[in-house]
């Protein structure tokens, strides 16, 4: 597990990473002021980012996070490793916040990169859920080969299709980042698909009245 690294970079408050297309964002949400918001710590481990491998940063409004990756790629063919076909790099974020207010992801974007060869295909995948908490959302691409360039990929959840972080005055917000391949026997090519940016994991918010809170 590593810790310090992405805190650091996570709590200055500033990129310099190119962000997907806008989207168009309802300014009326209402949410906790920015210096109300805090990720208090931050653990990531997997076979995909090693240490030193991951930077990230928390956007000026305290609501949107942005991680870059620079060895989550999976390898397939070509006489590489089985193990080498699949890669993740998982994350839990403890995000402190006043009392009364929920969150969830309500957008994510994640880019990378792939070299597929005809007849493979590979998928780059992101998985959120809160410790503790059944829901899960995902949003997933699938490349299909021939495959040899730059993808995006863009999700948007609604209040009905996200899954909110529990009641209280923080939450463990878990990330998982996963690339993989499905290997094929005698592949002489080798094909590659890299994750290399899951840009501006957008937090929506709720208030919550002190009845549902205290039931929870």
């Amino acid at each position: 597990m590593h810790l310090t690294p992405i805190l650091l970079s996570l709590l200055t408050a500033t990129t310099a990473l190119t962000s997907p297309p806008p989207i168009r964002r309802d300014t009326n949400t209402t949410r906790p002021a920015p210096n109300e918001i805090k990720i208090a710590s931050v653990v990531f481990a997997g076979s995909g980012c090693p240490a030193g491998s991951v930077s990230g940063n928390l956007l000026p409004d305290s609501n949107r996070l942005t991680l870059a990756y620079t060895s989550l790629t999976a390898e397939t063919g070509g006489g590489v490793s089985a193990r080498e076909a699949r890669k993740n790099c998982q994350h839990n974020f403890k995000i402190q916040h006043p009392p009364g207010w929920q969150f969830s992801v309500s957008r994510t974007g994640f880019r990378g990169t792939a070299g597929i060869p005809r007849g493979l295909s590979g998928a780059a995948r992101v998985t959120f859920y809160f410790s503790g908490e059944m829901g899960r959302i995902v949003s997933e691409m699938n490349i299909r080969g021939p495959y040899d360039g730059d993808y995006l990929k863009v999700h948007e959840f609604s209040d009905a299709t996200t899954t909110w972080s529990p009641c209280g005055a923080e939450a463990l917000l878990n990330v998982n980042a996963e690339v993989r391949f499905v290997p094929v026997a005698n592949l002489t090519e080798t094909a590659t698909l890299s994750m290399t940016s899951l840009e501006e994991v957008e937090l929506g918010w709720k208030s919550v009245t002190p009845s549902a809170a205290a039931a929870e």
